[in-house]
């Protein structure tokens, strides 16, 4: 965990004037696995208050690619690796993205 802690800061001293946005991990098909992903979520966003950065949060409110804990499996690669989004996933995630730059 403080690898995340460690790399803003330095992030931070490098880079100055630069903003960063942090995406959190997206969920698992796997419920045991989701309840570590949303741990680790949690502390990415404390890290990302706590430095002044933007976290983008697909999950918490919005459900962009899960329903009730379920993950839409639809929005990712299955048969490659389970993890990646994708094309629907990816195009679902830059329409969120371009919505909140506009925000």
């Amino acid at each position: 965990r403080m690898v995340l802690a460690l790399f803003v800061q330095d992030y931070g001293e490098i880079f100055s004037n630069a903003k960063l946005n942090v995406i959190n991990i997206l969920p698992r098909a796997d419920h045991a696995k989701n309840n570590v992903v949303i741990e680790l979520n949690n502390y990415i966003r404390h890290v990302c208050q706590t430095h002044g950065l933007t976290y983008i949060d697909t999950e918490s409110r919005i459900k962009l690619f899960s329903n009730g804990g379920i993950r839409k499996n639809f929005y990712f690669r299955n048969n490659y690796d389970d993890v990646h989004l994708n094309d629907a996933g990816i195009v679902r995630l830059g329409k969120h993205l371009k919505y909140l730059s506009h925000l």
